[in-house]
């Protein structure tokens, strides 16, 4: 039965059926089913990622990684294991059309294009690399996607230096709107997200990964920028020094005294939503005075849980597991 008579209206769920492909530079859809050796065009987001079938190479990659370091990924050896892994636009599922290839200057089958696309999934992938993000540990960002309302799964990259994350947008048919504006949410925290995201048709290789974080009960993303100008935003626009290599631990918390100062002296409120109030918290954690800066800002905090430090403490001890009840 054609995957396409299958079709279910299943967006924003991770029964949404993407495209599979069997290569990064697969263009058609060319997959086949390393056992029985039938033809995949297509299947669930849940079948691509929640699965263990490529876990042998996604482990072989992390221990050449562990060996021999993040160096060996440049290697025949590394990118031949990585080959026998597939991959899925995300985003959304695509259809063939037999269309003319200017540079290859003759016609065949392609389907991972913007315009080919059938339905979207309902999702944005966030592809977050430790190479664009070094100043923050991988543990501390995911704790940062598992507090975030719109993010409905994450999981590690197949070499185990990045993180995949999908989040659940409100107005699918606009993607790249949606994506500006997360791209910029998180440069404010400091965290630079892949811009190749923007593009519907983006892949994303299988991985492996027990400790998944699934939330189903995530909110759509409402926010939405202008795409005004086509260059994506540059990582220095992120909030963190011009070089972060150059600063101590020290420097930074002393800094961060000076601005909590200001904030006291003058009795406003920075806390914002629930969410900003949150992920001000988590960008305290790490510090060793971590717990008493929050406290200090969250004194001017409005609502329900207003200068509550019951409420602070309890939430204080979540980002450590990264449960947010």
């Amino acid at each position: 039965k054609p995957i396409y008579a299958l079709m279910q209206d299943n967006q924003g769920t991770l029964n949404a059926i993407c495209s599979i492909y069997a290569t990064a530079y697969d263009n058609e859809g060319r997959y086949r089913d390393p056992q029985t050796g039938a033809l995949v065009e297509a299947m669930t987001i849940h079948d691509f990622l929640m699965t263990d079938r490529y876990r042998a190479q996604v482990e072989q990659l992390r221990q050449m990684i562990a060996q021999y370091g993040v160096e060996v990924k440049k290697t025949d050896a590394y990118n031949e294991v990585k080959k026998r892994l597939p991959t899925a636009t995300l985003s959304g599922l695509f259809k063939k059309n037999w269309i003319y290839v200017e540079h290859k200057q003759r016609y065949q089958w392609v389907s991972r294009r913007a315009e080919f696309l059938i339905q979207h999934t309902g999702f944005i992938v966030i592809d977050i690399d430790y190479g664009d993000n070094k100043q923050i540990s991988l543990d501390r960002i995911m704790r940062t996607l598992r507090h975030h309302r719109s993010i409905y799964f994450a999981m590690r990259s197949c070499s185990g230096m990045g993180i995949m994350a999908l989040c659940l947008i409100a107005h699918p048919e606009h993607h790249k709107e949606h994506f500006l504006a997360i791209e910029r949410e998180f440069a404010t925290m400091g965290i630079v997200i892949d811009s190749s995201c923007k593009d519907v048709s983006r892949l994303r290789f299988a991985s492996y990964d027990s400790d998944y974080y699934l939330n189903t009960s995530a909110l759509p993303y409402q926010a939405m920028l202008e795409v005004k100008n086509p260059r994506p935003l540059q990582p220095s626009l992120a909030a963190k020094p011009k070089d972060r290599t150059t600063e101590t631990v020290e420097e930074t918390e002393a800094k961060v005294r000076t601005l909590i100062e200001k904030i006291e002296a003058r009795g406003i409120d920075i806390t914002g939503d629930y969410g900003q109030w949150i992920h001000l918290g988590m960008s305290f954690y790490d510090m060793a005075n971590g717990f008493e800066y929050w406290q200090r800002i969250s004194v001017y905090r409005r609502g329900s849980h207003a200068n509550d430090d019951r409420h602070c403490a309890h939430k204080w001890k979540t980002f450590k597991s990264g449960d947010d009840d």
